[in-house]
């Protein structure tokens, strides 16, 4: 989402949609209402960041970003588990660029593999074109 896209796109998507997401969400919210307060009239929400929400959040990530703060962990040899990292992990702010970049890593393969097959299968001269107008269309969204 960062070049060739309307960088308002996230935001016209959901502005267009609202009550749609938070029906889409209340029962999110309200599974986390321990750990999240959401104030409907208002559209807002206040995420509790204590290191006790933070080890939930950490334990229900799925096994690889977990497997990642371990790695990312025991780079100095220690042999913790995952259990010992995630609550070293709840009281370090740091360990949310770990899953940050975590994600990135399991997104980019996908990602550039269906770039490649979207150019072989539309062509290169449509795949430019295609490109061209999504360059276009990012640039009027900057100017904005």
């Amino acid at each position: 989402m960062h070049v060739g896209e309307d960088q308002n796109k996230v935001r016209n998507i959901v502005r267009a949609q609202t009550q749609e997401f938070r029906n889409l969400y209340l029962p999110v919210f309200k599974e986390l209402e321990e750990y999240v307060l959401v104030d409907q009239y208002k559209g807002m929400g206040e995420q509790d960041t204590s290191p006790p929400a933070r080890l939930y959040h950490l334990s229900m990530l799925p096994k690889t970003l977990q497997f990642k703060l371990i790695k990312e962990f025991n780079k100095d040899r220690s042999n913790r588990d995952l259990e010992d990292v995630l609550h070293a992990a709840a009281h370090d702010s740091d360990s949310a660029d770990v899953i940050v970049q975590g994600i990135r890593d399991i997104v980019k393969i996908p990602s550039l593999t269906q770039s490649i097959k979207g150019i072989l299968t539309a062509g290169v001269i449509k795949s430019i074109k295609y490109s061209w107008s999504k360059l276009n269309k990012m640039w009027k969204s900057l100017q904005r």
